[in-house]
């Protein structure tokens, strides 16, 4: 009697790096955004980045994902196209990625920076009025954006629709056009950027 080995066979298993690669991909953007001062290295060279990263993976994951498909193990293969898929998304809706990674970032720098926005609130003088503090955290040529505080909340109404008090003690600010948008974060603080 001979003992002969037996191969066995390759378990039919999800791949992880594939995934953490397109993960990867779109918290570097995030993070990249959140640095100050960076947003327009981000639009300006943000694409040829994930370019760079797609071309060196793309054909690796993609050879990957067609051949578990050939082996019929469909679980390697989902999670190696999990890469060429947000690879895609992103470089086809790359205005959308950024305004998406945008977003993202200062949300980020608003949690992070909270600490300092609390303690410049609470240094403004509250028998003048309801407080507004502006916090500009990013900007290229005319756009910017950034966190406000204001107890009023009149930044929430349509921009130019505020009362002319509201107008004068903003108006050495991002605020003073009408031409800025702005979202309720927590509390009296709001996300606003110009365009």
């Amino acid at each position: 009697m001979s003992i002969t080995s037996i191969r066995p066979q390759t378990p039919h298993r999800y791949l992880l790096w594939p995934v953490l690669l397109a993960v990867g991909l779109v918290c570097a953007l995030v993070a990249w955004s959140a640095v100050p001062g960076q947003r327009a290295l981000v639009v300006f060279l943000g694409f040829p980045t994930v370019a760079l990263v797609g071309i060196v993976a793309l054909p690796i994951t993609g050879f990957i994902a067609v051949a578990a498909l050939f082996k019929k193990n469909r679980q390697r293969a989902i999670s190696a196209a999990a890469f060429p898929l947000a690879f895609l998304i992103v470089a086809t809706n790359y205005g959308a990625a950024i305004r998406i990674c945008s977003t993202a970032a200062d949300y980020l720098q608003f949690y992070v920076g909270y600490p300092y926005f609390a303690h410049a609130v609470r240094g403004l003088d509250a028998e003048k009025g309801p407080r507004i503090a502006v916090f500009t955290m990013d900007g290229f040529i005319s756009m910017r954006s950034g966190v406000a505080f204001d107890e009023t909340d009149e930044i929430r109404l349509p921009a130019g629709k505020q009362s002319n008090v509201w107008r004068a003690r903003v108006v050495h600010t991002e605020l003073s056009c009408d031409e800025w948008v702005a979202h309720r974060i927590a509390g009296h603080y709001y996300r606003w950027w110009s365009y």
